[in-house]
């Protein structure tokens, strides 16, 4: 979702010659007499085979990337100029560092990560008694709910109805519903595509509003319940805040290359349900 709100639909360039930055798709039409046969060729507005204007294109892109052969996608990325206009040489440069990233996150870390998980709940589970597993589970709920020091303690709020919004807010019913908003708003983010129709935008942008103002109401309702030090402890939170502020700077701005942006890392909101779901249970 990140690589399709950088170079989604921006990535086209036009068959021959005579469309040349700044000239793009409108430029791009009637023929072009090909210099080195002589023929006479109509001018189309093409797509390289590995783009990001769809989710499945995106997807086979960076699995393309995670084997390391992302020459050609990264030389494309960094001419990319805007939508419907043909590439500039290295006009975007800075956007190679999304490759990079990608490479060092997705195809070393994260792959090293998970077969580590793996090999050890291999060893972990080898050879214990069921009073070992008993124990190590004691030992993490320890851990996890030792007591912390609280930060901004003295902005912590102490009346009844701080007290019931908290309990409200860690409720089952509560809990239900965000996870229920974070998995509506992630099947509308993997259905964008580009060359969308006026309705489909028209929905899109609603959509986006609803949950930018849920996740909005969350995080002030939590201020309530736990005060500003309840937010800054909780790293989850901090993210949520990160994705406010960067949409809010968005739509403020009017700039939806940055809340497109932003609005990618919500996938990550995902990840989340596993809390939630510990919680619902």
């Amino acid at each position: 979702l990140i690589g399709m709100g950088l170079f989604g639909g921006k990535m086209s360039y036009c068959s021959g010659t005579g469309a040349e930055y700044p000239g793009g798709l409108r430029e791009c039409v009637s023929a072009w007499v090909s210099e080195d046969q002589g023929f006479l060729r109509p001018r189309a507005w093409l797509k390289p085979y590995h783009h990001f204007d769809t989710l499945p294109d995106a997807i086979l892109s960076l699995f393309m990337v995670g084997t390391l052969e992302y020459l050609e996608l990264l030389r494309r990325s960094m001419d990319i100029s805007d939508y419907g206009l043909s590439p500039l040489e290295n006009n975007s440069q800075h956007l190679a560092l999304f490759f990079v990233a990608y490479i060092i996150v997705g195809s070393l870390f994260v792959m090293n990560l998970f077969v580590g998980f793996i090999v050890d709940g291999f060893n972990l589970h080898k050879g214990s008694s069921n009073s070992d597993i008993i124990f190590n589970r004691l030992i993490r709920q320890i851990v996890e709910h030792r007591p912390r020091a609280k930060t901004l303690a003295w902005l912590a709020p102490n009346n009844a109805f701080s007290v019931w919004l908290e309990q409200f807010l860690n409720g089952v019913q509560f809990q239900v519903f965000s996870a229920l908003c974070v998995v509506v708003n992630v099947c509308f983010m993997l259905a964008d595509h580009t060359d969308p129709s006026p309705d489909f935008t028209a929905i899109m942008d609603a959509q986006n509003l609803f949950f930018f103002l849920e996740l909005g109401g969350e995080l002030l309702a939590y201020m309530f319940a736990v005060g500003p030090g309840g937010l800054v402890d909780d790293l989850w939170k901090n993210f949520d805040m990160f994705v406010f502020l960067g949409t809010l700077v968005g739509y403020v701005g009017n700039n939806k290359d940055v809340t497109q942006f932003v609005k990618a890392f919500r996938l990550m909101r995902v990840v989340r349900l596993m809390i939630i779901i510990k919680k619902i249970r």
